[in-house]
């Protein structure tokens, strides 16, 4: 769901294919992902330091 839509009513929204849309959700879900680890790296290497 992006906000409150399904991914049909968010296709329709954006003027794309469900396909399409699914697939900009699997990379932006995947995008999301990356980043939330990439901050929970940082993050240990900080600590890392720290010790």
């Amino acid at each position: 769901y992006f906000a409150g839509l399904t991914i049909r009513e968010s296709s329709d929204v954006m003027g794309v294919s469900t396909a399409t849309a699914e697939r900009y959700w699997k990379f932006a879900r995947a995008w999301l992902h990356s980043q939330l680890h990439c901050s929970d790296e940082a993050i240990r290497r900080q600590n890392d330091k720290k010790t």
